[in-house]
């Protein structure tokens, strides 16, 4: 009948503008992706000690070999943004697209293998930590220094506490 045919011919445009949904959502994620990395620079460590030529000349013996990237981590994800129901009475819809995300991490924001009181010589830094601060040694010390009264005689003058 003339109904189920324009029934169908809607459906048919509703499945057409839910693929061309899906594809420019698909388009827009990979934008987004593009822009993430070209926006973000690497920070590379700095050199410390002195670079030896040797090493260099022995990295040129052996082109073929490449070692994996130490210390590397994702920095750019996609997840999967659930969908909002607005009520449970509410009629179901279409099947809906997969609502796709893109996020950045920050490059730094996980921190890096350091040595410190948190790593293996945790025990021995313990006991530098218990003893008293002093002051540092750079500057004079400008103060007189308390001199015992017992030995002179004299009886301490009652202090302000």
């Amino acid at each position: 009948t003339k109904a189920q045919l324009e029934q169908k011919m809607v459906e048919q445009k509703l499945q057409q503008r839910e693929a061309e949904l899906a594809r420019r959502e698909i388009d827009l994620l990979q934008r987004e992706l593009h822009i993430i990395i070209t926006q973000q620079a690497p920070t590379p460590k700095k050199r410390r000690g002195v670079f030896k030529q040797a090493k260099l000349k022995q990295l040129k013996k052996e082109p073929g070999q490449i070692s994996f990237p130490v210390d590397f981590r994702h920095t750019i994800t996609v997840q999967h943004t659930p969908k909002s129901h607005p009520s449970p009475n509410s009629p179901p819809g279409s099947p809906s697209i997969p609502r796709l995300r893109a996020i950045a991490l920050p490059a730094d924001g996980v921190k890096g293998k350091t040595w410190g009181p948190s790593t293996c010589h945790q025990r021995e830094r313990g006991q530098i930590m218990n003893r008293p601060k002093r002051w540092s040694k750079s500057a004079p010390n400008l103060e007189k220094p308390a001199r015992p009264r017992a030995f002179l005689g004299e009886n301490p003058p009652d202090e302000l506490n």
